[in-house]
This record gives C-alpha cells, structure tokens and sequence, in this order.
C-alpha cells in the first residue's frame, strides 16, 4: 500500500500565506473604488445639468435680437410710411412727423448694440454684424458727401446729376473710398430731414416740375432738379432701410446664417466670456472711451452719434436699455437670466444702477449740449460703476 506523504511547510512561511489570503479578501471587499466612480458619475450628471441651464440662458439671449429687430423692423415700416406722407404732402407737420418716427426708429435700433459689439470682440466669428451695422448706422458722416453743406451750394449727390440716382448707385457710393462716404442708413436720411444746423426748409422737399432757361439749355431733365433728386434719394433711403433690416433679421434668426450657426456652435461657456466681453466693449469701449468721456475733451472736436439729428443723450439710454434687456432676458419663468451667470450678488445693485443711468440721460437729453461737466462727470462715474460691477471676479 502506497505511502501518504504530509509536507510540513515551515510555521513563518505558513502565517505569511494567511495573511497575504486575509489581505486579498478585504481588498476585494473594499467600497473605495465604486464610492469614487459614483462621485465622478455624479459630478458629470451636475457639470452636464449646469451646461444645460446655461445653454438655455444664451440661448434665450440669443432670440432676444430677433425681438428686438422686429420692433425695429416695424418703426422702419412707420419711418417709410412717414416718408411717404412728407414726400406726396410736404408740410411742417409731414416734416415733424418724419422726424419723430426717425428717432423712434433709430432708438430701437441701439437697443441691439451689445449684439453688434460681438462684431469688434471676435471679426471671425461675427464680421458679419459689422457690415449691417455700418449700412443701418453708420456714422458720422460727411454731410456735403450728400448734400449742399455750409459753402458749397451744389456739393453731394443730390447735386451731381452724372451719379444715377438709384438703389445699385447708392450702396456702391456707401463706404466709397472713406468711411466717412455715407450714402444709406439712418444718418445720411438724417442729414436729409434735419440738414444743417436743424434748418433744412420745407421747400427742399417740394417737387418740382419746371426748367429754367439754363437748365434747359445745359440739357437737364426733370428729374434731375435737386429737390426732385433729393425727393428720390429720401425714399430709396427708406427702402433700403427695410431691405438692410430683412437682412440683418436673417443673419441673426435663420438656421442657415453663418452668424447663427457661428454662435450656436459655441459651447455654452464660451458663449458666457463672449457676452462678458461684448458688455465690457460696448459700456467701457464705445459708451465711455468713445461717447461719454470726449465730451469733456478741450479740444472740441468731438462728434455727437444724433450730430444733425439731436437728442444725443436719447441714444446712449437706449443703448443702456439694451444691456438692461439682454441681462435680464429669459423665456421660461424658471430660466435663469444671463445676469445670474455673470454675478453671484449684487444683481438688484447692477439693475437700478442701469435704469437711474437711464434716467439720468432721459432728463438731461434737452440740455446736453449745455451739460456742466460736473454732470458729466457724475454720467461718466455711473457708468464706470456698472462696468466695475461687469468685470470678471
């Protein structure tokens, strides 16, 4: 019968086996490593809600410019029916009429501009803006470019009987070899309705319908007479504006835009800096550096937005109201606004900071040309109190 032979490991050597089996079965027990693949799950599931949120704000900010332009779009339609009215009765009270519903036009139109700042902070992405910008409100302009101004009778286009007056020569002309030719847009129709130092006459909008002798002799025609020139270029101004405002709509509302998808295609934070910057470039840039602090220039060369049209100040309070809407736009009640993303406190601060800045510039609007620079130092300091508040943490 075979013998059983029993192997006697060592004792040392036996205990260290147990205790290396022991340690193995604990560690398969271990709650350590599911407890951090559960934490990291649940950060992904919050940092996605977050993202979420956030998308739906720029998002809504985002719309927020196609309810802008079809307000815009609709005092443009009043604009061009006052037109209208001036031009087949001309009358004081057309000419006033017109003029009112320039400046209702032209005020809803600044509500946009902290989507046009986009444009300056990132040409790449939204260049795109700055060419509608520039063919609705361009400015300043040089006003003999258009019209007679101060010596020179028969200067501009209302004058220069070889340029066809016509849609296709007008944008042509815009921008022809210096910013400063403006030949569409609200101020060039501005110069037209207020002229020079607010004093165009009533006549200047009269058809007319005889030659004299030399006209007659130098072979002018009708309709090349300056007010019937003017007359023309007034309405194709009119028409334009509509024609510039369709297209500014469908860059900013269609699918299809560049501009949209541009916008859309960002992730939603970066879409959040974007904001932040557009707001600094627009409040700090453009309103102070540009606007605000010129003012109180010695040097006196300063040129208002409104410069033929007046009420300056009307225009900076509508382009503060236009950051006001854009903060706290939101479409949903439970939404969270873009001013919710952009400060953790001091949002009520921010906002009656902005509607007493808006005050401020309604009640002084009849005065600002006569505006002691105390108080627009105290303009200036409001305004440098919001941009404190805008800038990062």
């Amino acid at each position: 019968m075979p013998r059983l032979y029993l192997i006697r490991m060592p004792t040392r050597l036996t205990r260290l086996l147990a205790a290396l089996m022991i340690m193995a079965a604990l560690n398969g027990c271990q709650p350590d490593a599911p407890q951090l693949a559960s934490s990291t799950a649940a950060e992904s599931v919050q940092d996605k809600l977050i993202d979420a949120e956030l998308k739906r704000a720029t998002d809504s900010v985002w719309s927020l410019a196609g309810l802008e332009l079809k307000e815009t779009q609709r005092q443009a339609q009043h604009l061009q029916q006052s037109i209208d009215l001036l031009l087949s009765t001309p009358s004081e009270l057309t000419l006033s009429d017109a003029r009112d519903q320039w400046h209702k036009t032209h005020q809803t139109l600044q509500q946009l501009a902290p989507f046009f700042s986009l444009a300056d902070i990132n040409p790449g992405l939204f260049g795109q803006l700055n060419e509608s910008r520039f063919l609705l409100d361009a400015w300043p302009i040089q006003a003999g470019y258009l019209d007679y101004f101060d010596v020179y009778s028969h200067s501009g286009l209302v004058n220069d009987i070889a340029v066809p007056m016509n849609a296709k020569t007008l944008r042509s002309q815009h921008g022809f070899s210096d910013n400063g030719d403006i030949s569409i847009g609200l101020h060039a129709m501005a110069y037209l309705l207020w002229g020079e130092d607010m004093q165009r006459p009533i006549d200047d909008f009269k058809a007319s319908a005889a030659l004299s002798a030399n006209q007659k002799q130098s072979g002018m025609s009708i309709v090349d007479l300056p007010s019937n020139r003017r007359r023309t270029l007034l309405k194709l101004h009119s028409n334009l504006l509509l024609d510039d405002l369709d297209a500014l709509q469908y860059r900013m509302a269609h699918d299809a835009s560049a501009v949209s998808i541009n916008y859309h295609s960002l992730s939603p934070s970066a879409r959040l800096a974007l904001w932040r910057q557009s707001l600094q470039q627009l409040l700090a840039d453009d309103l102070l550096a540009t606007q605000l602090a010129p003012k109180l220039s010695p040097s006196g060369d300063f040129i208002e937005h409104n410069q033929f049209s007046g009420h300056h100040a009307q225009a900076l309070q509508h382009n503060i109201a236009g950051v006001e809407r854009l903060l706290w736009h939101k479409v949903g009640e439970r939404d969270r606004a873009l001013v919710d993303w952009l400060l953790e406190a001091g949002q009520a601060d921010l906002r009656q900071q902005l509607q007493n800045l808006q005050q401020q510039l309604a009640d002084r609007d009849e005065q600002w040309q006569q505006l002691p620079a105390t108080a627009h130092t105290q303009l200036l300091q409001q305004l440098q109190l919001i941009i404190e508040q805008l800038k990062p943490a």
